[in-house]
């Protein structure tokens, strides 16, 4: 009885991970594939942004918009609690079933600093959507 259950319990977690890994190679990322599986029209990852910096400076980095939907959606602009952070290359359309990047940049002087950014994304029905987006640097 005891080998039987061991052997079972191995083989499902072998399984689970295998559909783990074939999850997140086919989507990108496990939350993109557990959105895409919860009935999401798109998601946005990630939603937190980290910069580590050793001086002051600008730095880019990337998130992602994933249209799980039958339509194009657009991201339409971007409100940020500072002027430190942008957004370049707004309006941005993202196609049916489409990926896009995004990018986020920063520029600080010799401080930590964390932000909350809004992208204003129009979804397939044309309604405007918020989504928060959280900028740190350290």
């Amino acid at each position: 009885m005891g080998r039987t259950l061991f052997l079972g319990t191995a083989i499902g977690a072998v399984a689970l991970g295998a559909l783990t890994a074939g999850l997140s190679t086919y989507f990108g990322s496990l939350s993109i594939a557990v959105a895409f599986i919860n009935g999401a029209d798109y998601i946005v990852s990630p939603t937190k942004v980290y910069f580590h910096r050793d001086l002051a400076g600008s730095y880019e980095s990337k998130i992602a918009l994933v249209n799980f939907g039958p339509k194009p959606m657009r991201v339409v602009g971007y409100q940020a609690d500072c002027s430190c952070v942008s957004v370049p290359g707004l309006p941005l359309l993202v196609e049916s079933r489409g990926r896009q990047e995004i990018p986020v940049q920063l520029t600080v002087a010799n401080h930590d600093v964390a932000v909350n950014v809004m992208l204003f994304v129009e979804d397939q029905s044309s309604h405007l959507n918020l989504v928060e987006l959280n900028v740190v640097a350290r």
